[in-house]
């Protein structure tokens, strides 16, 4: 049986893949807009702004493979000479918050999206709405609170089966 924790984290393996390919495709579109205004004197029209929406997918479909991985920067130096019970409540309070946090930042996300959605605002010069960028980067933030949450329920599970032993 498929469970939940597995389905987030191939969808945030999917999502990471996918913002790899952005990535690609920003670096192949800067490099060819400088050759474009070195060689030719004529830059790639909405270059800048597809670079600068790239950028903010790549951030947001790739915080949730990260907090999987635990790439995290954690100064954790106080916490790892506590007792493993104690870091397994700390890991499990620090989880709460970063799901707490990340599940309202994607539901403001949404909500902005939509209301980018509902003006129809567009890009400057390549006319994109910006509403698809921003709903892609609530899906993002949403898939790290999801993945922060069910870290949380594994950590409480761990200390409630410490506390049965």
């Amino acid at each position: 049986m498929i469970t939940l924790e597995k389905i987030i984290n191939k969808t945030s393996h999917f999502l990471h893949y996918f913002s790899m390919i952005v990535l690609g495709f920003m670096a192949l579109l800067i490099t060819l807009d400088v050759l474009g205004r070195w060689l030719f004197r004529t830059p790639i029209t909405g270059a800048v702004e597809l670079v600068g929406n790239g950028l903010s997918i790549l951030i947001f479909l790739s915080l949730a493979v990260t907090h999987t991985h635990k790439d995290h920067v954690v100064v954790d130096f106080v916490i790892e000479k506590l007792p493993q019970k104690v870091q397994t409540i700390f890991d499990s309070i620090i989880n709460v918050v970063i799901f707490i946090i990340m599940f309202l930042m994607s539901t403001s996300i949404f909500m902005y999206a939509n209301r980018l959605y509902q003006t129809n605002t567009i890009t400057g010069d390549l006319e994109i709405p910006i509403s698809i960028f921003a709903f892609i980067c609530a899906l993002g933030a949403l898939l790290f609170a999801l993945i922060a949450f069910v870290y949380a329920l594994k950590s409480i599970n761990s200390v409630v089966k410490q506390n049965e032993s």
